[in-house]
């Protein structure tokens, strides 16, 4: 992803800079370092960059805790690097989210393997969640949509369709959505039932 944004958290300096010049290769931009849990967390709520490399290896927090909290929160897409532990693998994808794991010692095909892989699957997920979001948002017009027909149906003794067109016509005439004008119908008949 060319121009994207990276920041690189690790208490190993030679680490922050094999990855550095690693992600220079994929035309990211490096906008922070930091060797410590709390920076990092910090630098990834100031700066919001696109990827976050992480070394499990940080003073004060170890690197899966931020990796975790990074990907529930959705910020960026985040590559979490680690000593292969078998007997702790099942444990730590339960918890992990959506983290790209690549396995030290580092070599830097696999660490841009990685990378752009873990971003790919994190736009993809990103786009998975908005269309998500977008068929909750649709289905919910659709029963505030069917509550207001059957409000009219019911109070002015139309049909189904009739109460539809009213709806749609409403929309129209005042430019606005189907969803705003079957709130106001519902709204204003449970007002009336209030009195």
């Amino acid at each position: 992803m060319f121009g994207a944004t990276v920041i690189i958290a690790s208490a190993d300096s030679n680490f922050r800079q094999m990855v550095k010049s690693a992600v220079k290769n994929l035309d990211y931009i490096v906008v922070g370092e930091c060797a410590d849990g709390p920076t990092a967390l910090k630098m990834a709520r100031n700066f919001q960059p696109d990827m976050f490399i992480i070394d499990d290896h940080l003073i004060g927090v170890p690197g899966r805790e931020i990796a975790k909290i990074l990907s529930f929160d959705r910020q960026c897409a985040v590559v979490l690097a680690m000593e292969f532990e078998i007997d702790k693998l099942d444990e730590f994808l339960g918890e992990m989210g959506v983290v790209g794991v690549v396995i030290k010692p580092l070599e830097e095909e696999q660490l841009i393997m990685t990378v752009q892989v873990t971003e790919h699957n994190y736009q993809r997920i990103k786009e998975l969640e908005k269309e998500i979001e977008s068929l909750k948002d649709a289905l919910e017009t659709r029963k505030l949509v069917e509550k207001a027909k059957g409000i009219l149906m019911e109070s002015l003794g139309i049909s189904e369709k009739e109460a539809f067109r009213k709806i749609q016509k409403q929309s129209m005439d005042k430019r606005i959505s189907m969803r705003a004008v079957a709130e106001a119908i519902i709204l204003a008949y449970d007002v009336n039932q209030k009195k």
